[in-house]
């Protein structure tokens, strides 16, 4: 890679060959430990969603000709930096993921998780999840149409869309978002269930026809692409898991389908009449702003302020943000400082929609941080990982386990522990709340044979 660009481009190039060398040195590794590729791999899904959110701000500034446009993110168009400074703070990027990688596979072992059938869910616990599905949908029906609040608004209508805490309580925006989250964790447990009957095929036309009109809807409200995202990424790491291995091509082409799709989308999305309606000699695709380039521009900013003192006081509850998340905020004597939500709150100055891993790390002991954030995060997926596999037969932890390399790329983007979160405040309540619901319909059921006898 670094012979074949010019001499320009060379402090940028060089932490993305480093980052490329990273990543295909730990997924040759898994292949030949576990003599398969590592599609349906927590450890393998982290360090690739890692690794995007890494190189596609720096591809997008060495293919619109090494620089930043009015299109880019704001800060960066602004600073204008060069070549040097824009390759000089991805090595924090490249230490990151190098620790990761490394205590990963130093600490997983052969914890080989194979293609394969797993247990199939009681049928009283897959009517449990669709009366839960349409209570949520009803739920959250009735929310927009009495307070106008919704919680997938289209783009397009964002300025009508009520905000939920101009007129929620905050008791019932807790659980309004956390159980929209969990109409995801339940479809994906009905594409489990479909995709074990993938061999008939009216099931498998089944699911095709759920993913497209899925699809369909997401396109023509043009709004948010994070759940949709999701339920095709479930469906490929299932059909991996459950149906037949993805060669290394084939899944290669899918991620590149799934990631180059989405950054289509949103780009359609924010500049309204699509690409081509753009008229401007500033104007590059790839130097037009998205999510990627966003969380890079953040942390980017960040380290300029800071080096250059104009970096407010930071607050102390940023450090321990991933066990203050845990408990409601009723219950704290201090106010939550969110990194997910964005530095101004962080010190009340800037542009921003999240932090990340750098970004917190920056305020905090910068590279040491980074590398201890990445060599604790390796070791504890390896571990969760070995858990699986002694388990990998069996319906629940399997979802759990998707549920997790779906979140996966949640520790760069927003906090490394940020999951935690997720696990306890959306799968289990989920899963106890199946098991309440299958319950009830048993005895529903017996009550019904029992009135039936009784009339007999």
């Amino acid at each position: 890679m670094l012979a074949a660009v010019a001499p320009a481009a060379v402090p940028v190039v060089s932490p993305l060959a480093a980052m490329s060398w990273i990543a295909v040195v730990f997924l040759a590794h898994l292949y030949f430990v576990d003599r398969q590729l590592p599609v349906f791999d927590l450890g393998a899904i982290t360090l690739l969603a890692t690794a995007v959110y890494c190189t596609v701000p720096l591809l997008g500034f060495w293919f619109a000709g090494l620089r930043f446009t009015e299109f880019s993110y704001l800060p960066l168009y602004r600073y204008a930096p060069l070549p040097r400074d824009v390759g000089g703070f991805a090595w924090r990027h490249v230490l990151y993921l190098g620790c990761f990688a490394l205590a990963y596979a130093v600490t997983r072992g052969r914890a080989r998780v194979a293609t394969g059938q797993i247990r199939a869910l009681r049928s009283s616990a897959i009517a449990a999840l669709f009366v839960l599905a349409a209570l949520l949908l009803a739920y959250f029906a009735v929310l927009q149409f009495w307070f106008g609040v919704s919680y997938d608004p289209s783009y397009s209508d964002l300025g009508t869309v009520v905000a939920p805490e101009t007129v929620l309580p905050l008791i019932l925006r807790q659980l309004s978002q956390n159980m929209f989250a969990m109409i995801v964790l339940i479809k994906a447990c009905l594409l489990m269930c479909l995709m074990r009957r993938w061999a008939d095929w009216r099931w498998r036309t089944t699911l095709l026809l759920w993913l497209l009109a899925e699809g369909v809807l997401t396109i023509t409200k043009m709004g948010g692409r994070t759940w949709y995202a999701m339920l095709l990424m479930a469906a490929v790491l299932l059909y991996h898991r459950l149906v037949k291995p993805l060669p290394v091509l084939r899944a290669t082409i899918l991620a590149l389908v799934v990631v180059g799709g989405m950054l289509v989308y949103g780009m359609a999305r924010d500049l309204g009449g699509g690409i081509a309606s753009v008229k401007s000699a500033e104007f590059s695709p790839w130097a037009t702003m998205n999510e990627f380039q966003a969380l890079y521009g953040i942390a980017y900013e960040v380290q300029v302020r800071k080096a250059a003192g104009l970096l407010g006081p930071v607050p102390w509850q940023i450090h321990f943000h991933d066990l203050i998340l845990l408990v409601p905020s009723q219950l704290l004597p201090f106010q939550k400082v969110d990194p997910c939500l964005g530095y101004p709150q962080t010190d009340g100055v800037g542009l921003g929609c999240v932090l990340g891993v750098v970004s917190v790390s920056l305020v905090g002991l910068d590279w040491l941080e980074l590398a201890c954030r990445g060599l604790l995060l390796g070791v504890l997926f390896a571990a969760i990982h070995r858990w699986y596999s002694a388990r990998q037969e069996r319906f629940w932890p399997t979802a759990f386990y998707l549920c997790l390399c779906l979140w996966s790329y949640y520790t760069f983007r927003a906090s490394t522990f940020y999951f935690l979160y997720f696990t306890i405040y959306r799968f289990v309540p989920m899963l106890v709340a199946v098991r309440l619901t299958q319950e009830v319909l048993r005895v529903a059921n017996r009550l019904t044979i029992l009135e039936g006898r009784l009339q007999a």
